[in-house]
Order: C-alpha cells, then structure tokens, then sequence
C-alpha cells in the first residue's frame, strides 16, 4: 500500500546516447500490460524544424519485471508529457504538446487501437494565436500546453489545456479521440500544470496549480506554481 518499496532499477536507456529520456508516465491497460511514454529530448533551438524531442515507449507484459517494445511513436518536439488512458473501446490515448512555431504549442494526441503495436497521431488542437501573444511576446512558451485527458460518462473524451490566459481551456472528441472540437476558455482557473483523475465513486479530480494574479505583472501571466490544488467535479464532468 506504499508503506515500503523495492529498490529502484532501471527499465530502459535508449540506445542513442544522444537521447535523453524526461517525464515518463505509466497506464496499466486492461489486459495487465504496463506502458510507460517519455519523451527522448535530443535539443532545443526554439524553431521546430531543428528542435527534437520525440516521444518513446516501451512496455512490461510481466507486471514491471522485463521490458521491451521500445518505439518511437511520435516524431518532433515535445517538452511535455501527460498521463495516457484507455478509452471503454480499447484505445489508448497519449496527450502531449508539440511545438508549432518558435513559443508557440499547438496539443494533440497519439492513439493506439491494437494494444500499442501501432500508433497514430491526431492533428494539433491550437489556440487562437492572440490569447497569449502578451505573454509569448515577454519570451514565454504558450500556446496549448500539457494537455490532460479522461473520458466521460456519455463517452466524449475531454482535453483540458494548460495556457497562459489563466484559465484552463477544453475541448472535446465524439469519436474516441481521432478529431477534436475547437478548444475554448473554460470555467477553472489555470497557473499550471493540471491532471485530470477518476476516482471510484464517479467523480472528477484536477490536481492543479491555481493561478496566483498577484503574478501577472512579473510573469506576463497569473503564474500558479507556488502552490498546489485540488479541484473537484461531483456529477463526473458530465
């Protein structure tokens, strides 16, 4: 239950030297296999044409004591990972954001309908580049950032987007997440990152960095890491 653990050990290096492995996360999948994603950072130029970090995965069929399958599933640049679910069809999801031009993340996913096998990516889900221009102008990353995924009780699957206009902002897919709606502001306050969750009883949980207004003004945005919340959906986020 947590109280003690094993020693830790390694389960993957990459074999290029040059790849760096940042921000794994894990999904145990309903059939016991355990999939870990990172993003194997190469370099960063601020261009996306020369910026390479792409996203890796390998996976464990023994409960965590072997490991293969390593593969690429995405190439560009990402400097971010959010944890994968599995929809009530089987699919797997992987949310991420990628850089779509100098300061600017545009998010999207990569899916996966035969158990990780095979991948596909799912075009970019991009703010309107005027939310945040104040904010990337001062130099800092923006656009649609660490997007985080859970499915819902009628079966549409919600993204909720890390920006810097202070709130999160969210979009939807009807289809399992192949296509997305447009994404707009939502109701919750954003300073950071954010993580949906599930709990047993139906409800939704953000864990979140709320946003700090007292920030703006140095930030170029109501930066939120100082602290951390907890922010709760009762009807499920239906």
């Amino acid at each position: 239950g947590g109280q003690t653990w094993r020693d830790d050990r390694q389960i993957e290096r990459n074999p290029d030297p040059a790849v760096q492995p940042g921000r794994p996360t894990g999904l145990l999948d309903r059939d016991g296999t355990i999939h870990v994603f990172y993003f194997g950072f190469v370099r960063y130029t601020k261009e996306p044409g020369t910026s390479q970090s792409d996203m890796w995965t390998v996976h464990s069929s023994d409960g965590g004591e072997t490991w293969d399958g390593r593969q690429k599933i995405w190439s560009g640049y990402t400097g971010m990972t959010e944890p994968a679910i599995q929809t009530r069809s089987g699919r797997l999801l992987v949310p991420h954001g990628y850089l779509l031009e100098p300061s600017r993340f545009a998010g999207c996913v990569v899916r996966s309908d035969d158990a990780g096998r095979t991948w596909q990516f799912t075009d970019g889900i991009e703010l309107p580049a005027e939310a945040d221009a104040p904010a990337r102008a001062r130099g800092l990353n923006g656009g649609a950032l660490e997007p985080t995924l859970i499915e819902l009780p009628d079966g549409r699957i919600l993204m909720l987007i890390r920006t810097l206009t202070g709130r999160f902002w969210q979009a939807y897919s009807d289809d399992d997440g192949a296509t997305w709606s447009a994404p707009a502001a939502g109701p919750l306050g954003c300073g950071g990152t954010g993580t949906l969750y599930r709990v047993r009883d139906g409800r939704l949980l953000l864990i979140h960095n709320p946003p700090d207004p007292s920030q703006t003004a140095d930030r170029g945005y109501p930066h939120g890491f100082g602290s951390q919340a907890l922010s709760v959906s009762s009807d499920g986020g239906a």
